[in-house]
């Protein structure tokens, strides 16, 4: 933890379609992570007075991701890898991004969302999920220069940012450039398998190479996850961000007790642990797939495991603009004791995996669902 003036700040080092805010003030305040903020102040404070910045220069994939996005800056670099590869070993897009990725241009979420594609640095400002590119040999005179600021004004802020920030040009294989039309045509289908059909049908014309190694991918993973990830994209267009994140928590939580499939485990045995990325899914494919079934994990966890949000009028507001143009974190500011505070939570919301799983599980299955957790708050076992 550095600390320069007074304030507190801990680097992340995790890692135009659209100019406008996706989320409202008042519904950044429904990411209630208590790390999120660069504060002046000794005390963790949440309040949208402060100014809020992430520095984002690797890896920012599914949860690690949500300590970005809603921000008020974010800042990437050319080595900023995103992504949200949830669906692909059974598991749900969550931390938000079915609200998120409901909103990005056209169905970008739903490609995003389903094959797990990766964006780069420059694609992320183009698509709004971050505000500012600066090359990585520059962010470390970037975040001097915040550490050391005398004021948190948001436009002083800004302009610190702008001092060291270039303005984008895409790659021209970007999939923004010329493919957008494509994948708004495919991911609007109804299901994954006419999704599915769609981009076959699209691979196969001259000049669109690119789409095989995607269809590769998606046939590669779990045909539940992927129809459960449609289905709370397809909900997110029409729910706030407080109905989001209370459905992706009773998704998670509905998976990990295997209400209908045991994939999630499957997945994270065959990618992460004996790592022989031959997935044994059930059912194994989307033919066999259950609607019924699909809605069984959406449905009311027992009041007492519900994810409970105040329902204030801030939190329950529809003023959302259609746009996306989420912000920083810039650095996980809080004090030591609030630190070891967000680490016994982790360490309590851990334990709270034995109300999940079903009291005679394996030790596997037990670590899997305890590696599945520690993915979801991006934490290290």
């Amino acid at each position: 933890m550095n600390t320069a003036s007074n304030w507190i700040v801990r680097r992340v080092e995790t890692p135009k379609l659209l100019r406008t805010p996706i989320l409202s003030p008042h519904e950044r305040n429904c990411f209630s992570w208590p790390t999120l903020a660069i504060s002046k102040s000794t005390q963790l404070d949440t309040s949208q007075s402060i100014s809020k910045v992430s520095l984002v220069n690797g890896i920012s994939m599914g949860g690690g991701a949500s300590l970005k996005v809603p921000m008020k800056f974010s800042v990437v670099t050319e080595k900023t890898v995103f992504a949200t590869p949830e669906a692909s070993i059974g598991f749900h897009t969550d931390c938000g991004f079915s609200y998120i990725h409901s909103r990005l241009p056209g169905h970008l979420g739903e490609f995003l969302a389903l094959t797990g594609a990766r964006l780069n640095g420059k694609e992320l400002v183009a698509t709004g999920m971050a505000t500012h590119f600066v090359p990585s040999a520059k962010l470390a005179d970037l975040e001097a220069r915040l550490v050391n600021l005398d004021s948190g004004d948001a436009e002083v802020v800004r302009s610190t940012i702008e001092e060291f920030s270039e303005k984008i040009n895409l790659n021209e294989d970007s999939i923004l450039n010329n493919k957008q039309s494509i994948i708004n045509e495919c991911f609007s289908k109804e299901s994954v398998k006419q999704i599915i059909q769609a981009f076959e049908a699209e691979g196969s014309k001259e000049g669109n190479e690119w789409i095989a190694p995607v269809i590769k991918g998606l046939k590669r993973s779990s045909p539940t996850g992927l129809n459960i990830t449609l289905h709370s994209i397809r909900e997110g267009r029409k729910q706030t961000l407080s109905d989001c994140l209370k459905k992706e928590f009773r998704l998670t939580v509905n998976i990990l007790r295997n209400t209908i499939s045991p994939d999630v485990y499957e997945g994270i045995r065959a990618l992460t642990i004996d790592k022989d990325n031959s997935p044994k899914w059930n059912p194994a494919t989307l033919d066999e797939v259950d609607d019924e079934k699909i809605n069984l994990v959406f449905k009311p966890l027992e009041d007492d495991i519900e994810l409970h949000i105040p329902e204030t009028e801030e939190n329950s507001s529809h003023s959302v603009q259609r746009g996306l143009q989420m912000r920083v974190c810039s650095s996980l500011c809080v004090e030591e004791q609030d630190y070891m505070g967000r680490i016994k939570e982790l360490q309590e919301l851990l334990d709270q995996v034995r109300t999940i799983v079903k009291p005679d599980c394996s030790q596997d299955v037990l670590k899997a669902a305890l590696s599945v957790l520690a993915s979801v708050h991006n934490i290290e076992l």
